[in-house]
């Protein structure tokens, strides 16, 4: 890979994450207080009118128009804090497998490839660390790093060494099973000598 993807600390992760929130809070905050600063003056200019003058139905149209506003912004703020997250994600599982991969354009390629088709949610730096060096054994790396989630996440242990005359190699029959699981047939593992 030509270019070395920018690498964060947790702790650079959380002030990003938090700056985010509190600037996105702070927009909400702002327009919310314009939506109540209108509902409160539709309030006062009703006030002064009859009773029999006064129109509820515009004022329940600025109330409801209000909450629309409102509800659209909280959506438009989790939707941009969502974006933000999934965006930290993915440098995180790029660096993960970078670590694996090195430099080589494609072995990067082929642990992506495997690592996109595994199933299930990721929740944690683990998560991303399992799923790498699965999908590492399964593009044919033959040496893995030692502590290939050291770099983004703390408290994640080191790798366990590898067996070098083993590593990449799907010997055991429930390895290969597992393999058939996730749809990698017997030619796809020789193609890429897991087996």
């Amino acid at each position: 890979m030509s270019e070395e993807p920018e690498t964060f600390t947790k702790e650079e992760v959380e002030a990003q994450i938090e700056a985010k929130e509190t600037e996105l809070n702070t927009q909400f905050k702002e327009k919310e207080d314009a939506f109540t600063t209108e509902i409160t003056e539709l309030k006062e200019n009703m006030a002064g009118l009859d009773d029999k003058d006064k129109n509820f139905a515009a004022l329940r149209k600025a109330k409801e128009k209000a909450e629309q506003d409102r509800i659209s912004l909280e959506s438009s703020f989790d939707d941009k804090l969502s974006t933000f997250k999934k965006g930290l994600l993915e440098d995180k599982i790029t660096q993960a497998i970078n670590k694996v991969a090195g430099n080589d354009t494609e072995q990067f390629k082929k642990v992506k490839h495997y690592f996109d088709n595994f199933k299930g949610d990721i929740a944690t730096d683990a998560d991303i660390t399992e799923k790498v060096n699965n999908a590492a054994i399964l593009a044919g790396n033959r040496v893995m790093p030692q502590g290939i989630g050291s770099g983004f996440s703390s408290g994640i242990g080191s790798a366990p060494v590898p067996n070098t005359n083993t590593v990449g190699k799907l010997k055991d029959p429930g390895s290969r099973n597992v393999a058939a699981m996730l749809g990698i047939t017997d030619e796809k593992l020789k193609e890429h000598k897991a087996i």
